[in-house]
């Protein structure tokens, strides 16, 4: 019997890999601020938000890693 639990039809877990493999590689995202997004993405993941929710936030956060330049705990201090 087919569990569709397990069928993955729009591949998500290759997308996630997918968006942490960039996540690791870009250049235009500063070490820490990727240290923050992957530590985050792992805490959704042990939180329990599914593969494609944790993909969804992936690729959020890289896109604003891409456009803010400062630390994301920087931005974070200044708004509150």
């Amino acid at each position: 019997m087919l569990s569709l639990e397990r069928l993955d039809v729009h591949g998500i877990e290759k997308k996630l890999e997918l968006a942490l493999r960039n996540i690791k590689e870009i250049n235009r995202i500063s070490a820490r601020n990727k240290e923050l997004i992957l530590r985050f993405l792992d805490y959704c993941k042990a939180e329990g938000l599914s593969d494609m929710r944790v993909e969804h936030y992936a690729r959020i956060l890289k896109k604003i890693g891409e456009v803010f330049s400062k630390s994301f705990m920087r931005l974070l201090k200044r708004t509150l």
